[in-house]
């Protein structure tokens, strides 16, 4: 530097001395860089700046030096990625608290529309969502299509998150435009002990999408054994169908998930309940050449000679299009 090298100097993609000295996280030579005359807001195509690639690395103290040498707290790279968004999406503590502590916004959205606290939630860290929400963070913020902060922590199974954003107001029947809400993120993905901790906050167990689908008829169609049973425990209608007569038995069916159907016959569904088409559970199964979810249809109690609206049973169905072992199952 003495002999005057250029300090702002880049290479083709724009990487500069100061880029690379804050994303290493090396404090002393950032200082040095910026006593230089070292530009703190010199960015990349895409917008990265020396500040955001320390975010990302968790240099909290080279984050603080370049804000306290006058760089942008909340520039935003492509796609509206700030410094403290990227700091959130990676799980950096301390250099979230040092963000917060200069003003960071943190109500600065992606193009999604997801808030550092939304992106906190989704990767599951705890203690950076509880800093923004003591930071004025809006906990119901959301995404441009309704998902909300609790709905992402629901949909990937943050248990201890979910938790803490309800316990903090987080409201646990929001819903996005299609009517999704957190409670069937959860089960729709299995992730039994958030759907228990947003049912104890009073989430609504049938509400409905805008299709006519419910959490039971997700987790049905997902083959999620163990969130159908915590659901019937919890009250839901097993009888709730859709505009063609699906309940969630039927949907299990078609999607040949046989445990989940056991779980919904003992948890009280009725077995021959049937869609506008007069077609049943066990017309389905035998359609489809499904044995073993015949067999278990047929234990539960399945009239094995109910017929359709084309006055077609189960058995006529199997032997039309040739399954014998549901024909053996059924004779």
């Amino acid at each position: 530097l003495n002999a005057r090298a250029d300090v702002n100097a880049s290479t083709s993609a724009g990487v500069c001395a100061l880029m690379l000295a804050a994303q290493a996280g090396d404090l002393p030579m950032v200082q040095m860089l910026i006593t230089a005359g070292a530009g703190v807001d010199a960015m990349l195509a895409n917008g990265t700046t020396a500040m955001m690639l320390a975010a990302v690395q968790g240099h909290a103290a080279v984050v603080r030096a370049l804000q306290q040498s006058g760089a942008r707290i909340d520039a935003a790279m492509v796609f509206g990625w700030t410094a403290l968004a990227l700091a959130a999406r990676h799980g950096n503590d301390e250099a979230v608290s040092v963000l917060l502590g200069r003003g960071a916004n943190t109500e600065a959205a992606l193009a999604d529309g997801r808030t550092p606290l939304l992106i906190a939630a989704q990767y599951g860290h705890l203690a950076i969502a509880t800093a923004l929400l003591q930071g004025g963070a809006a906990i119901n913020a959301a995404r441009l299509d309704g998902c909300t902060t609790l709905m992402l922590a629901a949909e990937h199974g943050h248990v201890p998150a979910v938790q803490a954003l309800l316990d903090a107001g987080a409201d646990a029947n929001a819903e996005m435009g299609n009517g999704g809400t957190a409670l069937m993120a959860a089960v729709q993905r299995g992730h039994v002990g958030a759907a228990r901790a947003l049912l104890q906050a009073g989430a609504a167990v049938d509400a409905t999408m805008g299709n006519g689908a419910t959490a039971l008829m997700l987790a049905a169609k997902a083959g999620r054994t163990a969130a159908v049973q915590l659901l019937l425990q919890a009250g839901a209608d097993a009888e709730k169908a859709l505009a063609d007569g699906g309940t969630a038995l039927l949907i299990a069916v078609e999607s040949g998930h046989v445990a989940t159907a056991q779980a919904l016959l003992q948890g009280g569904a009725a077995v021959d309940v049937a869609t506008v088409d007069g077609r049943t559970a066990l017309m389905r199964a035998a359609s489809q050449g499904d044995a073993p979810m015949a067999s278990a249809l047929l234990a539960g109690g399945a009239n094995a000679d109910a017929v359709d609206a084309q006055g077609l049973t189960a058995l006529m169905l199997a032997a039309k299009l040739g399954h014998a072992v549901v024909v053996a199952a059924l004779l």
